[in-house]
């Protein structure tokens, strides 16, 4: 070891020293140590793990918003065809999911008992019910119809 070597190791500066190209560089820092590598690595895992996580959790909300939404479509489309053609007072009309997209119809058509303000009884009111049932959800929907 030179002197300038000791005094530098002494006074904790790095020892430069000059390549064959001419370019000058501290002695000992070559690179990054394993150490460095693998915490780096971790780092950079766990940021990956966060946005997996991340898109993941949007991905399947993406999907329950969009059964939601095609149920609810499915029920205002068949409100309406009932009020053209209901189903039978008191007997249910099913449409399987095999027949239908995936998503199960039940529709029922119960007679509706009102009175109007003077007491006097309403006829010809029914109530149609339709349940919408598949891929995990389940909605309802209710009209009343006048069938005189």
């Amino acid at each position: 070891m030179t002197v300038e070597q000791a005094v530098c190791k002494k006074i904790h500066m790095p020892f430069i020293v000059q390549n064959d190209l001419g370019n000058r560089k501290p002695v000992g820092r070559d690179g990054f140590t394993l150490f460095e590598v693998l915490i780096a690595l971790a780092v950079f895992m766990i940021a990956v793990t966060g946005l997996v996580i991340a898109i993941n959790t949007s991905l399947q909300v993406i999907l329950e918003v969009r059964q939601r939404s095609y149920s609810r479509e499915m029920l205002e489309s068949r409100l309406a065809l009932c009020q053209a053609d209901p189903p039978q007072v008191g007997s249910p009309r099913v449409i399987e999911a095999r027949d239908n997209h995936g998503m199960r119809l039940e529709e029922l058509l119960l007679p509706y008992d009102a009175k109007d303000a003077k007491g006097g009884e309403i006829t010809g009111l029914k109530k149609l019910q339709i349940k919408a049932i598949g891929n995990g959800t389940s909605n309802s929907a209710e009209i009343l119809l006048y069938q005189p």
